[in-house]
């Protein structure tokens, strides 16, 4: 294998576009710029802009930025879509030039916050009939959603996921309310897909996802011949306990109920008790990781959250960063390495994406256990 990746035409070209996708034109004057795409971060993309102000009229403001990958003598892909926000104007003599800052469409509802006291019931999450999506999209002017309801994805028929109902005060952030939902449903956080259209989904385990991609030694390899991976087992925890918050007081529901209070909080907890996990409460002695204020009021809800943290946070996950050429993967795909004696599947954590036609995606590989 070469000791860097084989070289490729390309180029990275940054599509402005009405809010509902619709081809502008390119924007003039990109000097420079990078990407970041997190299966973990807040927005779940970001990135900046360098660019010369030419006479193009951009209405910053409402215009989204869409980054392609245009490689020669290959399809390309749309790499992410973006909100432009605080476009930095500096003077010089001889130009003006611009910093942009670029913000996943998620942006437009981590703005918002509640307008009015909202009471999420059982129903709201198992059979559709909740107008909150539809209304905080509208609020938001230039969001495209992907769904206008939580379904019944993860618990079979008529399942109960939350006994009472939950309370979000006015003044809540209205991306946190939508991700507790999508996370009491079984769902993964909300996330925006290529286009900026902000798309939910069940919940699928690493280890059941199908392989995106090989990273393979050799002639055609696309990875340099330089990473670097960390295993850290010291904190892995064994023990998970998920707290929920407790329920309104009987009283305030209208019920005059003497001695009333408020309803306890469940508590979902999982364990390893695993003889045969070297990592277990049985031989290694309890590791707990504790999660408060989850919005869940039914025990199968939170019990199920319990298990799916152990699951995901137990595992001695080995963290691999490569640097290769632009492929189009995106964080949560699975992917395996296989060079210089590893041979990995992991999860795609995150990508540093250089706006540069010749240099390499900077990618972290979350090892996948159990496969």
């Amino acid at each position: 294998m070469a000791d860097t990746a084989p070289a490729r035409q390309a180029d990275y070209q940054v599509m402005l576009t009405t809010p509902d996708g619709q081809d502008i034109g390119l924007l003039d004057g990109v000097e420079s710029g990078s990407v970041t795409l997190s299966a973990t971060s807040r927005l779940r993309a970001s990135g900046q802009l360098s660019l010369t102000e030419t006479s193009q009229n951009v209405d910053w403001f409402n215009m989204h930025a869409r980054v392609d990958y245009v490689p020669v003598g290959m399809p390309g892909w749309p790499v992410a879509t973006f909100v432009m926000s605080s476009p930095t104007r500096s003077v010089s003599e001889h130009r003006v030039t611009r910093d942009v800052e670029l913000l996943s469409t998620l942006a437009y509802l981590d703005r918002m916050s509640t307008d009015r006291i909202e009471q999420v019931e059982n129903d709201h999450l198992t059979t559709g009939k909740w107008g909150l999506i539809k209304r905080y999209a509208a609020k938001a002017k230039n969001l495209r959603m992907g769904f206008t309801q939580f379904g019944n994805w993860a618990f079979g028929e008529d399942p109960k996921i939350i006994n009472e109902a939950i309370t979000y005060d006015v003044g809540t952030n209205v991306l946190t309310m939508l991700n507790d939902c999508a996370r009491l449903v079984g769902w993964g956080a909300l996330s925006p897909d290529p286009y900026g259209v902000i798309m939910g989904a069940p919940y699928i385990r690493p280890s059941r996802r199908p392989v995106s991609f090989v990273f393979r030694e050799g002639d055609a390899a696309i990875h340099s011949a330089e990473w670097t991976i960390d295993r850290d087992v010291f904190s892995v925890p064994n023990v998970v306990i998920c707290v929920g918050t407790p329920g309104s007081d009987d009283t305030q529901r209208g019920q005059d109920v003497y001695g009333a209070g408020p309803t306890p909080a469940v508590v979902g907890v999982a364990r390893n008790d695993s003889p045969s996990d070297p990592l277990s409460t049985v031989n290694r002695g309890e590791i707990t990781h504790v999660e408060t204020g989850v919005k869940a009021t039914s025990q199968e809800a939170i019990d199920k959250m319990a298990q799916r943290l152990l699951e995901e946070k137990s595992m001695p996950a080995a963290s691999l960063v490569i640097e290769h050429l632009p492929i189009n993967i995106r964080p949560g795909d699975v992917v395996e390495f296989v060079s210089q004696g590893l041979c990995m599947r992991g999860t795609v954590q995150e990508m540093k994406i250089p706006l540069s036609p010749t240099a390499l995606v900077t990618t972290t590989i979350k090892e996948v256990q159990g496969v």
